[in-house]
């Protein structure tokens, strides 16, 4: 057996998810458009627009539990979207404390993703590190990060999840051509890259897509992407669920056997085949 791939539930090879920060009304458009193609977002919200009244283009509690109640995720994005690389640690480390605290209260939900805010990590004048950020983020029981894109990897999985850094922004000019690239990757590796597993990741605001006026652009991302056999559709916090549930299979030394210690069926591909191991099992592999 020379190498082992994630698989994504059902055997797919291809993940697909979406995160919009800040918590515009606009965000239930997008969802309503997103669902019907079977899509799944991040919204990652402000806090204060839970706790303190910011007008009628932000969210309300209800509306935010709706979401949920579809299936999306609802993610931090701190107190007052200050970055997180322009503030003292300290003052850093309170702001997600009290936004979690503040998001999980008022919603009746565990929070357990953060996207960084304005600048996030990119940039750092107060002496705070990357470092000590991902720390306290880490501390605070927060299982990943998102920040913006840096450059394209190919739709590669995360190595860091502090700094996960989605494929492209939806206005971005190589948003199609990432698409296509992305739907013409296969199964068996022919693409150059092994069986690899791919992740594509699109990420903005929909304050953006009213204000350009330019909903049709949303749709027709939706018509191309949605509705595709070899991808698992997911929010963030269930793409890092699943692959770090994978990251817990235990082989057997020879790799002729593996066992699941987790409490999600697992699957995986190896030598032309796509395996099947569920909560608590142990499998052959010859």
């Amino acid at each position: 057996m020379k190498y082992i791939y994630l698989r994504f539930p059902e055997g797919k090879p291809k993940a697909f998810t979406l995160s919009y920060d800040d918590g515009y009304i606009y965000d239930l458009r997008l969802a309503d458009i997103i669902d019907r193609h079977g899509i799944k977002c991040t919204f990652n919200i402000i806090s204060e627009t839970v706790t303190k009244d910011w007008g009628e283009e932000y969210l309300t509690i209800d509306q935010m539990k709706s979401l949920v109640k579809r299936g999306h995720e609802i993610a931090v994005h701190g107190v007052t979207h200050t970055a997180n690389g322009l503030q003292n640690v300290t003052l850093g480390l309170a702001e997600c404390y009290e936004a979690r605290k503040a998001i999980e209260n008022a919603l009746g939900i565990i929070s357990r993703g953060f996207a960084y805010p304005c600048s996030g990590i990119n940039d750092f004048t107060v002496g705070t590190s990357y470092e000590q950020i991902k720390g306290y983020l880490r501390d605070l029981g927060f299982s990943y990060a998102r920040s913006d894109e840096k450059s394209f990897d190919y739709f590669l999985i995360p190595s860091d999840w502090y700094d996960w850094q989605p494929t492209v922004h939806h206005d971005s000019r190589h948003v199609n051509e990432y698409a296509d690239l992305f739907l013409d990757i296969k199964a068996d590796g022919e693409d150059g890259k092994g069986g690899l597993p791919r992740l594509f990741h699109i990420y903005g605001h929909t304050n953006e897509f009213e204000r350009k006026n330019n909903w049709d652009h949303l749709e027709t991302l939706c018509e191309k992407l949605g509705g595709k056999d070899d991808i698992w559709y997911a929010t963030n916090l269930e793409i890092f669920d699943y692959v770090e549930d994978y990251k817990r299979l235990k082989f057997s030394l020879d790799h002729t056997k593996v066992y699941n210690p987790s409490a999600r069926t697992i699957w995986f591909y190896a030598d032309e085949k796509t395996f099947e191991v569920r909560p608590g099992e142990t499998i052959s592999l010859t």
